[in-house]
């Protein structure tokens, strides 16, 4: 039993096992059941009206509101909050077939300061089934923008919002991806400047329902699942592996297990980690396939020709290799 230990420790420290960091990952609600949040330090949620959970796309269940006074409150410190919002990325899986104009998926507010977040459904100067981002700062300057189309149609859709609200050259500073792919955006207006400066909240961040001190509407109606938010902008490989990861029936990954996954691949060579089903996962080359996509259940490509895969199990004859390795050790130490 010691031998076997011995081998398995000395094996992990031979790979550069490490556990990878939830790097760029601010906050997540997998809706499992409950509106707590996956990442460690991040505020849980509480369920208010008779909000509850359905079937999920991602893990067991998925957030379930009505339109009528169901939400998740996440108080004051829900993400993001400050300078967090000048630039950042969003996903959320979502399933709705309403046509009501102006629901909030995700909002903060400040009362006495400009500044304001929100990305939405059907919001404003958008048309209904498209995704709307708006970003307010203290001085009351915006970033507001709107894309995709249709996703009110009663299916499940991955949305990845990425944007810089400060970077100043048009469309650029907007990628959004639906189901993984790219999707047409329009910036209505950017007068944030790189001077501008973010309130932390003075009222509850929610999710489904406005951020202000009373919820008077705007509130979502359908199910949502999976929303992330990150401090950094997900690239396009990025947001289709999101996609891949939890479209992916076997594997079925969360974003804090596709996030694990980015942070290998950053770490390269000898970098290993383990995602929440136990498996673990190194960085690899001479790989073939898509970026952004999922290859035998076991690989993730995420660039040309690498990407991570699952650490093959030893197989029985090594398993019976080392048994029999180790008890030749034991004998001869007996022996000494």
């Amino acid at each position: 039993m010691k031998s076997s230990c011995m081998f398995v420790c000395v094996l992990a420290l031979a790979m550069g096992f490490s556990s990878a960091a939830d790097a760029g990952l601010l906050s997540l609600y997998t809706f499992d059941d409950t509106a707590n949040n996956a990442v460690s330090g991040a505020p849980n949620g509480t369920l208010a009206g008779d909000a509850g959970h359905t079937t999920g796309k991602v893990g067991t269940k998925a957030l379930l509101l009505d339109g009528n006074g169901d939400y998740v409150d996440l108080g004051t410190s829900g993400i993001p909050v400050g300078s967090q919002m000048a630039n950042g990325s969003i996903a959320f899986w979502l399933n709705s077939s309403s046509t009501t104009e102006y629901q909030t998926i995700l909002n903060g507010a400040h009362g006495s300061s400009g500044t304001y977040f929100v990305a939405g459904l059907s919001g404003p100067y958008s048309s209904v089934g498209q995704i709307t981002l708006y970003v307010r700062s203290s001085a009351y300057n915006t970033f507001h923008a709107y894309g995709g189309s249709n996703l009110n149609d009663g299916v499940w859709h991955q949305v990845v919002l990425s944007w810089n609200a400060v970077g100043g050259s048009g469309v650029s500073d907007l990628a959004m991806y639906v189901d993984g792919d790219a999707a047409t955006t329009t910036i209505a207006t950017q007068t944030i400047t790189a001077s501008d400066t973010f309130s932390n909240w003075d009222n509850p961040v929610r999710i489904g329902a406005t951020g202000r001190s009373t919820v008077t509407g705007n509130l979502f109606d359908g199910a949502l699942d999976d929303v992330g938010v990150w401090s950094d902008q997900l690239d396009a490989t990025e947001a289709k592996s999101l996609y891949s990861l939890a479209a992916n029936t076997v594997l079925n990954y969360n974003a804090k297990d596709a996030q694990t996954l980015f942070d290998i691949y950053a770490g390269g060579a000898g970098t290993t980690g383990m995602t929440s089903d136990g498996e673990t996962w190194q960085y690899v080359t001479g790989l073939t396939g898509t970026p952004g996509t999922v290859v035998n259940n076991d690989t993730l490509i995420l660039g040309v020709g690498v990407g991570v895969q699952i650490v093959p199990e030893p197989s029985a004859a090594i398993i019976l290799i080392t048994g029999i390795v180790g008890l030749l050790a034991y004998a001869w130490r007996k022996r000494k």
